[in-house]
This record gives C-alpha cells, sequence and structure tokens, in this order.
C-alpha cells in the first residue's frame, strides 16, 4: 500500500497542504494505475457520489474526511506519520 504522509500540525496553512497533497497523491496514484476519474467513482459507488469524485479530482471541492478515506483505500493509499516532523 503506498503511503501519504505530511506533519499538519494545527495551523490552517499546513490542513491546506494537507488537502492538497491527499489530492496530488490521489491523482497520481490513479495515473499510475491507469484509472480514470470514472473509474474511481465506479470504485466508490455506494460510499461517495461520483460527482464528489469529478469535483475533488477537478480541485473544485474538497471531500470530508469520511469520503477522503474512501477514495484512498480504494486506490489502496494509506495515510502515515511525518516522522521528520518538528
Amino acid at each position: 500500500m503506498d503511503q501519504v504522509g505530511r506533519n499538519c500540525g494545527g495551523d490552517r496553512r499546513a490542513g491546506e497542504a494537507m488537502k492538497t497533497n491527499i489530492r496530488r497523491v490521489t491523482i497520481a496514484q490513479a495515473g499510475r494505475r491507469g484509472i480514470s476519474t470514472n473509474a474511481m467513482a465506479v470504485l466508490v459507488t455506494g460510499k461517495v457520489h461520483r460527482s464528489h469524485v469529478y469535483d475533488f479530482i477537478g480541485d473544485r471541492k474538497e471531500l470530508t474526511t469520511e469520503k477522503a478515506n474512501v477514495l484512498l483505500d480504494a486506490l489502496g493509499l494509506q495515510i502515515v506519520p511525518d516522522d521528520a516532523g518538528p
């Protein structure tokens, strides 16, 4: 399973960076696996609405933590702590 990790701390900029990183890594993983946005939407059918997948990938909207976790799981990704943090 691939891993996504960043020390987010508590500040807003770190939270925004994490959202951007999750989107970026999700898109990269889908590309590595040859999975289109439509295929991602199919993978999470019944758990995340397809329009949410398209809007997230298109950087038009954010996903809730629950929905992001479903998408990450479907792509074989997991978030791990960045041990090199402060």
